[in-house]
């Protein structure tokens, strides 16, 4: 009685420490963003994320608050010219945007949230169906790597 005693107080040890990590965990910049931190990116910060259980809910204010269809997760990566770009991930489709808020590239796994995403893209953004890609392998390297990169940690 003692040992199970013993293990049950351990368990509700490990829970409570995990609980606690993910509320008070404050991401790095190479983490998915969130943790019930809003990220806004563009030139005027017009793309708001925000936390909404374990995804993300992404808004744009530019755009009377226009919401994308999905859930994604959401990664910020600066190239060494220091421009900034929002990798936006989504049922294994990924959505790139640069820093004018440009759609720069569509990987499209054409599932059911491809459409649905690639109307809600050319409706709201700058974007030419010559950035669409259908391969992984059509990615260039710094694409690829982070699109694996995200689908690991999903």
């Amino acid at each position: 009685m003692r040992k199970l005693l013993f293990y049950l107080i351990i368990l509700i040890t490990l829970i409570t420490a995990f609980v606690a990590y993910m509320f008070y965990h404050e991401p790095s910049s190479d983490e998915l963003v969130g943790r019930s931190v809003v990220l806004e990116f563009g030139p005027k910060n017009e793309i708001h994320i925000s936390k909404l259980g374990s995804q993300f809910i992404v808004s744009d204010t530019s755009f009377s608050n226009s919401k994308f269809p999905y859930f994604f997760d959401a990664f910020v990566e600066k190239d060494k010219a220091g421009s900034s770009y929002l990798y936006l991930l989504c049922k294994d489709n990924m959505i790139v945007f640069d820093n004018n808020m440009n759609c720069v590239l569509f990987l499209s796994k054409q599932n059911q949230e491809s459409n649905a995403l690639l109307d809600h893209v050319r409706k709201y953004y700058h974007f030419s169906d010559t950035k669409t890609k259908y391969k992984i392998e059509d990615l260039d390297e710094a694409d690829k790597s982070i699109y694996l990169s995200l689908q690991s940690q999903n």
